[in-house]
């Protein structure tokens, strides 16, 4: 995917999680291959939808589903999103798999 239609996926997919999660929706994390000859995996970017409250996995995964499926076909790419918890996001303990995100959603507080 190209910058400037990543930028505008994730633009389109926060406005959409706001929509959808409300107050609940605390901000999103985008994750992209360093550059280089050859990317890690065949993923271009990789989204984290990062809310308020317990997170359910199985549960925001199927709330969120039909959002990714239109997004991905909107822009004929598949992008992974995956929800978690603000806590979980913030937790000095948990933060490892986290630490290469940059946080895009300016409303993000910690």
């Amino acid at each position: 995917m190209q910058p400037p239609v990543a930028s505008s996926y994730v633009q389109d997919a926060t406005d959409r999680l706001r929509e959808l999660y409300g107050s609940r929706f605390a901000g999103l994390a985008v994750r992209a291959p360093a550059p280089g000859p050859e990317p890690e995996d065949d993923v271009e970017m990789e989204l984290f939808v990062i809310l308020s409250g317990v997170v359910d996995l199985p549960r925001e995964l199927a709330r969120m589903s039909e959002l990714g499926s239109t997004l991905d076909l909107e822009y004929e790419t598949f992008v992974p999103i995956t929800p978690v918890s603000s806590d979980d996001f913030d937790s000095p303990d948990n933060c490892s798999p986290y630490l290469h995100l940059s946080i895009i959603e300016a409303e993000y507080v910690a």
